[in-house]
């Protein structure tokens, strides 16, 4: 476990990176259409929510539908 002690941070932090971008794209969505504050609560609760394993494919819907910024 300790030889891949770097690599679990590594995978960790790009988990949470990602996490957060999906949830930046999920807000300019809400903006997007108006949402109120309980709409853009229960989208950002619905990210967290979201497997890693399908949160790219979410968030490149979101950066298609509704650019706003850059995708990095």
């Amino acid at each position: 476990m300790k030889t891949h002690r770097t690599e679990l941070i590594a995978l960790m932090l790009q988990a949470r990176e990602s996490t957060a971008l999906l949830i930046a794209a999920a807000m300019r969505c809400c903006a997007h259409h108006g949402d109120s504050t309980a709409a853009c609560e229960a989208m950002r609760q619905d990210c967290l929510a979201t497997p890693a394993h399908l949160q790219a494919d979410l968030l490149a819907h979101f950066q298609q539908t509704h650019p706003g910024r850059a995708k990095t």
